[in-house]
Formats: C-alpha cells, sequence, structure tokens
C-alpha cells in the first residue's frame, strides 16, 4: 500500500514539475508544494523503517538523501529536498514499474502539451536560427528542452517494452532525429539520436551475434566498463575542456564556438563563484519562455559544471559513483537497454542540463530501486519474425497514413472547438484545456487498446497470431 501511495505522489510531482517546463501556466495554491513535500517524505520515512533499516542500502539511500539536504541548506534549492526523499522512498520498488509510472505521467502530459500548443490553446514559442531557419518548442519553454524531454521518453519506452523488437524501435527513433533536427533543431539532442539508433543496431548485434561467440564477448565486457565509467569520463572530458579554454588554447576557443559556448559560460561561472563542497547559489539567466535573446545569457548548459558549481563537488561525486553503481546493477540483471540507456543519458548530459532533473531524468534517484533479473524469451524462428515485420510494417504504414491524412483537420477541429470556447492563453484554461485533452488522449488509446485486443482474439480464434 505505501509502495503504491509513493508511487502515485511521485507521479503527482513528476507533473507538477513538467507542468514548470511548459506553457500551460497552471496556478497552483499556495500550499501545494509544502503539503506534497511533507507527504511524500512521510511515506517515504514509513517506508524506510518498514523496509528493514538493518540491512546496508537503507541507509546508503539515507546517506544521499542527507547530501541532497546539506546542498540544500548551503543553495536554498527546495528541489534538492524532493531528490533525497525520492531516493529513499523509491528504494526497493521494481525499476520497471517506477519507469512505466514515469513514461505515463511525461508522455501524457507531453502529448497533451503538444496538441495545445499546435491547436493554439497554449503558447507555442517560435524562433529564428542565424540562417532564417524556423525553430519551434511545441508548448515547451525552449526547444533544447522540448527535444530533451522526447528524447528521454524514448529511452524509457525502450527499456520498459520488453517485447518491443530492437528493430521496431528505429521507426520512432527516427522520428525524434527529424524531429530534433528540423523542427527543435538541437544539435545534442540530433547527435543523441543518431547515438541511439547505433546503440539500437548494437544492441541488436549483441543479443545475435556477440553474445553467441566466445570469441566476442570481450566487446561486450569492454563497453560494460564504458557505461560503467562513462559519467566521470565525461565529466573529466568536460573539465579538461574547460581547462583548456581557460588557458586559451586553440581547442578549447574552436569547440566553444561549435558548442555555443557552452565551455566559455562555465568558465566565467568558474571565476566567479569557485568550488565548494555543498554549491553556491547563484542565478542563471537564458532564453527560455520568450522568443527574444537575453542578453545577460549566462546559462551553463553542460550538467558536469552545472553541479560542480552551483550544487558542489560533494554531490557530484556522489552522484557519479551512484550512476555507476546503478549502470552496474543493471548490468547484473541482464536490462542491457538500461545499461546503455544511463551511458547516453551520460553523453547527452555533457551538453545539457537536464541530468539532474528529476522530470527528465528520473534514473538520477533510482540507484537503491530493485534491480531484479527478468526473464527473455526465446525468439521465434525466421519465418515467424519475417511474418511478425511484415504484419508490423504493414500496420505502421497504415497508422502512418492514417496520422497523415486525418492530422491536419482534426487539429483546426480542434482549434476552433477550443477558441470558440475561449480556452486559450494557460492560467484556468489550462487546467480546462488538459483535462480535455488528456482524457481525450486516454479515450483514444483505450480505443486502439481495444481494436488491438479484438483482432488479436480473432485472430487467434482462426489459429493465427
Amino acid at each position: 500500500m505505501l509502495e503504491a501511495l509513493f508511487l502515485a505522489l511521485t507521479v503527482i510531482y513528476l507533473l507538477y514539475l513538467a507542468a514548470g517546463t511548459t506553457t500551460f501556466y497552471l496556478p497552483f495554491p499556495a500550499w501545494f508544494d509544502r503539503a506534497l513535500l511533507r507527504s511524500m517524505a512521510c511515506v517515504a520515512a514509513l517506508r524506510w523503517l518498514l523496509t528493514g533499516p538493518r540491512r546496508w542500502d537503507p541507509w546508503l539511500s539515507a546517506a544521499m538523501a542527507a547530501v541532497y539536504y546539506m546542498v540544500f541548506r548551503a543553495t536554498g534549492y527546495r528541489f534538492l529536498v524532493y531528490l533525497g526523499v525520492l531516493t529513499v522512498g523509491l528504494a526497493g520498488i521494481d525499476y520497471r514499474r517506477i519507469l512505466r509510472d514515469y513514461l505515463l505521467a511525461i508522455g501524457a502530459f507531453s502529448c497533451a502539451t503538444v496538441v495545445a500548443a499546435l491547436t493554439g490553446a497554449i503558447t507555442n514559442f517560435v524562433y529564428t536560427t542565424s540562417g532564417g531557419a524556423l525553430r519551434s518548442s511545441w508548448g515547451f519553454c525552449y526547444p533544447t528542452d522540448f527535444a530533451s524531454i522526447v528524447l528521454y521518453a524514448l529511452l524509457a519506452l525502450w527499456v520498459v517494452w520488453r517485447k518491443l523488437p530492437d528493430w521496431a524501435m528505429l521507426a520512432p527513433c527516427l522520428a525524434f532525429i527529424l524531429l530534433a533536427k528540423y523542427i527543435a533543431r538541437s544539435d545534442t539532442s540530433y547527435i543523441c539520436g543518431l547515438l541511439f539508433a547505433g546503440l539500437i543496431f548494437y544492441h541488436a548485434l549483441e543479443r545475435r551475434v556477440i553474445a553467441r561467440r566466445a570469441g566476442l564477448r570481450w566487446i561486450s565486457r569492454g563497453s560494460d566498463i564504458l557505461l560503467i565509467i562513462a559519467f566521470p569520463l565525461c565529466a573529466s572530458v568536460m573539465f579538461l575542456l574547460m581547462a583548456a579554454y581557460r588557458r586559451g588554447m586553440g581547442v578549447g576557443v574552436r569547440l566553444d564556438g561549435l558548442m555555443s559556448s557552452r565551455l566559455s559560460l562555465a568558465v566565467d561561472a568558474w571565476r566567479l563563484h569557485g568550488l565548494r563542497a555543498f554549491g553556491t547559489p547563484f542565478e542563471q539567466n537564458g532564453s527560455g519562455f520568450s522568443t527574444f535573446a537575453n542578453a545577460n545569457y549566462n546559462f551553463i548548459d553542460s550538467s558536469y559544471p552545472l553541479i560542480l558549481l552551483r550544487y558542489g563537488w560533494a554531490l557530484l561525486l556522489a552522484l557519479g559513483a551512484l550512476w555507476g553503481w546503478t549502470v552496474y546493477r543493471a548490468i547484473k540483471c541482464g536490462d542491457r537497454r538500461l545499461a546503455l540507456v544511463m551511458g547516453l543519458i551520460a553523453v547527452h548530459s555533457f551538453s545539457e542540463h537536464h541530468f539532474i532533473e528529476a522530470n527528465y531524468n528520473l534514473l538520477l534517484v533510482m540507484p537503491f530501486a530493485a534491480y531484479a533479473a527478468h526473464p527473455v524469451k526465446a525468439e521465434a524462428g525466421s519465418r515467424t519474425r519475417r511474418n511478425r515485420a511484415l504484419y508490423a510494417l504493414a500496420v505502421t504504414l497504415a497508422i502512418g497514413a492514417a496520422l497523415y491524412l486525418s492530422l491536419p483537420r482534426l487539429l483546426s477541429w480542434l482549434k476552433t472547438v477550443l477558441q470558440s470556447m475561449g480556452l486559450c492563453g494557460g492560467g484556468a484554461n489550462g487546467w480546462r484545456v488538459l483535462w480535455m485533452l488528456t482524457g481525450g488522449l486516454a479515450l483514444f488509446a483505450a480505443a486502439c487498446w481495444s481494436l488491438y485486443r479484438i483482432v488479436g482474439a480473432t485472430l487467434a480464434r482462426a489459429g493465427m497470431r
């Protein structure tokens, strides 16, 4: 009961965070944040007491929560207390169940945000690049944040949906690459989308070739080591590049230009604030929630210098150790997808600041979750796989054609309805639009699932699968 209650509170907190990164501008009561934090802390404490403090891992989760709290005391950033509570409260819960709830909350909210932006119900910021091309955030505060939230959702989907074949994941991965390249125009997410496609191919190769040949298993062992040390490795490379830029070396200056001043802004913050064990509070000015660039832009986009400077080297070391340990647990339980995903998140954090944000990277607070082994069913024969692939391709093409033909008219109809009802501009109207769109998406998903079950039962009766 406590496990289910804490997961429900976690979903509410994720929705609360997601609302702050979109242009819904949803109003929350003044007491909401304090009541939510107290409720989560009470349930987490009860779970800690009842799940056996005589073991070592509950004490380690409490120690990590204490680190978050000390950083909060030094900086005043309240979300750090939530991270500590989540680290304790999610201990011992099946990691797949946590990721399913994350995917349900963030996926549904993101879909509703996109539809609301495309129908004009909430603000959809559009930007222009230096070359005159358009960038769109589709209802999110900034295009790079929009691309990042979609990437994290796809990574969670690949981990959670074990029955989804690797080749089938390439279709949404390709769609994301196009979105990152031509809609959000986020170089980091575009590169990580390509890397994600490469990881999908590698995972398929590992299962079908490497795992079956003893002479090639050194490749898997080498990749395991790289995945475990990905966090400290990427952090070290970032700090070395910052040092190169600070000394005026050519490689640092050139890379700073290619990385949109990510090195110079981090070095400037380093000079201003220095290094402390539990961080230094300072304001960051970005260009989110605006169509105009901020003249005083000083936002540190890379997660590694951001954690080091703003939240302290003690938290950076603790996160690096726990991240590597979580990857090791994923490898030991046989979930290669999760290990690969965590390696990609470490690479993505090299150029984006979302590593320490729970509504993007919930794996951050899941080092003490239950990582039990899950059996993998034997693959079907080649003919059966070929038939399934053909059926899946036909269904995918049919769904794609239906969406291509119906979406423009459907969005236009929704825009007319929402504007005629005066449900525009966010705020209280944002709540109404969110409930309407979420309910509509839920009904659509239920209808698709019912149709799938009916077709499956009909085919099974006929002796087909």
